[in-house]
């Protein structure tokens, strides 16, 4: 799902009415008992609490525009005969499942990926219905937006129909009569609530609705139990139907069996990580994996085969480290190594499919983007360092952070079936299996425990369905009602709840919705981009915001190639018109996007433009997209804009100072606020070069100055140089200013070149490029002091690297004038300026 969206994206299967005839209303419990789950009397307390504050409105009406005449026709028109395929190992369960869905309101379907469960079983209650001509409206609910038309679009490919006629990916909400939720086990805010909302519905106006629950790896006992019911003085849950999938044998190894391959790391529970032993080990064993495969036996056609390696890691800091460690230790393995991560561009999560040279290992250092979103088919083995980096709400600033924690066994094993796709893998775990099975959790944190909770509050105060903290108290796993409380009063203090209640009295956890609550509720955005767009409107730049909001919402569009992090880091400086600022760089470069795209030819030179701008153009169609959805969502609310954004004014000083208040408006109370410069200690680091323009470089070798030439391009793609000063082991680079650069503030008084050498510093890129040998040095020495026109036998001096011409550079003091000393037959008898 686009991230942050509040609704559910749904896929709808259509027939015409024909049979009103409603199933039984009592669930008959098919599948084995489960012993967990509540008391029968407290889950007859939580039964009555559903049944409090119901939904206005009925879903038992068949709509009216769907009258009993337009059967036939429908009927007449298209094609229901359909053939099942027998490569798909859910097809084997069909009737089994659709005499469960047909006995129960509730059923968990329970599926390994790839069996054929989102597709197929939605179909099957379809032709269920369509074999007596029985009106059907059937609704699947994805976490993603592009998974719900990929499927709709599956679904009319498989048929046969036109996408929009009997199956389409539409928000419509008319009478239904099955509603399957996919991908359960995800376990983001929106799936939990849209479970709650479906529960306390079933119990309201909806109890003739079949509920479907489908996923791959889910915690079947919990979520049958949510679902139970009582039966003749008994609890008991929604049945499971469990498909086998069809896969390979997958191996599971641990640290305890990789003794042999090299040092073990340590792994503590208290300190995730991975530290320099762990990279080691990693790298020795894709070594050792020659030597597997040659002690395996192989198939014949296998021979020469070197598997595929997919690596799990955290995050893109991890990824550059193993790459680093690949390249030192493996330089010998002919690997072809492709990180796989979100920021980097489409091209190169592309090149993960693509087959390696012969001879070639494919190695991809991926993050969890590859447990499930990506999937890679050639995959043989998985290394898996246990770890990912999650998104955790600080309770006491209701700040998100990514924080390193060890992974969940669910998610461990989902990464471990990537090996078993295409033949038997293997699944290198790189902890003890002791520490596996006692200190990593069986499930992760759900999003509705760890993230903040202003959409759910915003959605329960728009349905009308009860207190904030009644209601979620009934979700599969409640938030801490602290928490709520905290939603509650940062509600009220954005303006989306007002302070007393309609009777005239103070609840620190409820409050009556206002305007803005309905404008924010309404929006499918963090509830600071939705008051952006509030205080954008009052004050007259709300289409620039809603660039900036749209943006701030789905992911970055700004590429970020592997290796390249440097030129993406100076792109985004020059598309912020250096302000620092990533509301105004994505306004830039959507601005500038938007208006090439209006040029006539621009369609075919768009991947060009974007590729040279480190841009994504399907991230940014995707900003496109979701702007013209605030767009026509805000019209609903009589919310209107003034005029296109490419028709309005390019941004003069007074309106650029008017968008970023509205930004800090939005945004408040968070703010960083830069602590004050002591310019006396600034100065002294620095011995007396402006802070502001200059740069130090630390430990250089002896004789600094001989490097003058490789310290000038090193930084020559910071910005223009000034002067470059050495003292003792330090080097001092200062850079122009540029003429139109403001110092008018101290945000803005660091010249951009100064940013962009500590971003080269923190990307770790390489500083001297070769060190001088000592013979070289005191050659070098003796004409920096005066001797010239000298002639120098070729054997007195060593060989020069590679037979490289100009290998020996020479500093000319007087006059700056960098000089190479060259290489003529016998003897180096040549001097003349370096190119």
């Amino acid at each position: 799902m686009d991230e942050g969206r509040n609704n559910m994206h749904q896929q709808q299967f259509k027939l015409p009415k024909r049979n009103t005839q409603s199933p039984p209303t009592s669930p008959a419990y098919v599948g084995e008992y489960c012993s967990t789950g509540p008391k029968l009397e407290d889950l007859y307390n939580e039964l009555d609490q559903l049944e409090l504050d119901p939904p206005t409105g009925a879903s038992d009406e068949i709509p009216a525009a769907l009258r009993e005449e337009d059967a036939a026709h429908i009927f007449e028109n298209y094609s229901f005969d359909h053939t099942y395929s027998p490569d798909l190992p859910i097809t084997r369960y069909r009737q089994q499942i659709v005499d469960t869905i047909e006995s129960n309101s509730v059923t968990i379907v329970q599926g390994a990926t790839g069996c054929g469960k989102t597709t197929q079983v939605p179909q099957y209650i379809l032709d269920e219905y369509a074999k007596d001509q029985r009106y059907c409206n059937i609704i699947v609910t994805q976490p993603r937006r592009i998974a719900a038309i990929s499927i709709a679009k599956r679904v009319c490919q498989e048929r046969g129909w036109t996408l929009g006629s009997l199956a389409d990916s539409s928000q419509e909400h008319e009478s239904i009569h099955a509603c399957f939720l996919d991908e359960v086990h995800e376990r983001d805010q929106n799936s939990d609530f849209c479970l709650l909302v479906v529960k306390k519905l079933l119990r309201t106006n909806s109890r003739h609705v079949k509920v479907v629950l489908m996923s791959a790896t889910i915690e079947s006992d919990l979520f049958s139990m949510y679902f139970a019911v009582p039966v003749r003085g008994r609890v008991e849950g929604a049945p499971v139907v469990t498909v086998e999938g069809k896969s390979f044998p997958v191996v599971e190894s641990y640290l305890d069996e990789l003794r042999d391959v090299g040092m073990i790391p340590d792994n503590t529970l208290e300190e995730p990580g991975i530290d320099k032993v762990g990279y080691q080990l990693a790298a020795r064993l894709i070594r050792h994996l020659d030597e597997l495969e040659n002690l395996s036996s192989l198939r014949p056609e296998e021979q020469g085969y070197r598997g595929t390696v997919l690596m799990f890691f955290p995050g893109i800091f991890e990824i550059r480290q193993m790459d680093q460690v690949l390249d030192d230790m493996c330089e010998d393995c002919r690997l072809l190594i492709l990180p796989l991560h979100s920021q980097i561009t489409t091209q190169e999560q592309a090149d993960v499919f693509q087959k390696p040279r012969d001879n070639y290992r494919k190695v991809i250092l991926s993050t969890n983007i590859a447990e499930s979103s990506i999937t890679v088919p050639d995959i043989k083995y998985v290394i898996d360092f246990c770890l990912e980096k999650c998104l955790i709400c600080d309770p006491e600033t209701n700040f998100q952070s990514l924080r390193l924690q060890w992974l969940s066994k669910a998610n461990a094993t989902q990464r471990k079936g990537r090996a078993g796709r295409v033949s038997s893998g293997t699944c290198f775990r790189m902890v003890t299996k002791e520490f596996y099975e006692s200190c990593l959790p069986g499930f992760g944190i759900p999003e509705m425990q760890r993230s903040p909770l202003e959409q759910l509050v915003l959605q329960v105060k728009l349905l009308d369905i009860g207190p904030p903290k009644a209601v979620l108290r009934l979700a599969l796993q409640p938030p801490d009602s602290d928490d709520i409380e905290r939603t509650v009063l940062l509600l009220k203090q954005v303006g989306a709840l007002t302070i007393v209640m309609k009777n005239g009295t103070i609840n620190p956890c409820d409050g009556e919705l206002t305007f803005i609550g309905k404008v924010l509720g309404n929006l499918p955005i963090d509830v600071h981009l939705g008051k952006l767009l509030v205080l954008a409107y009052v004050f007259g730049c709300l289409e620039e915001c809603l660039v900036i909001s749209a943006a701030l919402s789905l992911q970055s569009f700004f590429a970020n190639p592997f290796r390249r992090e440097f030129d993406a880091y100076s792109k985004r400086m020059a598309w912020s018109d250096y302000s620092h600022s990533d509301c105004i760089a994505a306004l830039n470069a959507f601005k500038e996007w938007s208006m090439m795209k209006r040029r006539k030819g621009f369609p075919r030179g768009e991947i060009n433009w974007c590729k040279d701008n480190m841009i994504q153009p399907g991230r940014i169609r995707e900003v496109e997209e979701l702007v013209n959805e605030l767009t026509d969502r805000l019209k609903q609310l009589n919310l209107r804009t003034i005029r296109p954004l490419h028709q309005k004014a390019s941004n003069s000083q007074e309106s650029l100072l008017i968008l970023k208040l509205v930004i800090c408006g939005a945004f408040y109370p968070n703010f960083f606020a830069s602590s004050d410069i002591d310019e006396a200690e600034a100065m002294k680091v620095m011995s007396g070069h402006d802070p502001f323009s200059t740069v130090m470089v630390r430990n250089m070798p002896h004789h600094g100055a001989l490097y003058r030439s490789q310290i000038a391009r090193m930084f020559r793609q910071c910005g223009k140089g000034k002067a470059l000063f050495f003292e003792e082991s330090r080097a001092y680079i200062e850079f122009e200013r540029p003429r139109d650069f403001d110092r008018g503030s101290q945000s803005t008084s660091v010249v951009p070149a100064v940013y962009k050498a500590i971003k080269m510093r923190h990307l770790r890129l390489p500083s001297i490029c070769s060190f001088l040998k000592l013979e070289m040095l005191k050659w070098t020495e003796g004409w920096r002091r005066g001797i010239r026109n000298i002639l120098i036998k070729a054997e007195n001096l060593p060989e020069p690297d590679s037979g490289r011409a100009g290998w020996l550079q020479i500093c000319h003091q007087e006059g700056r004038v960098e000089w190479s000393l060259w290489r003529n037959h016998s003897r180096l008898t040549f001097l003349r300026p370096a190119t």
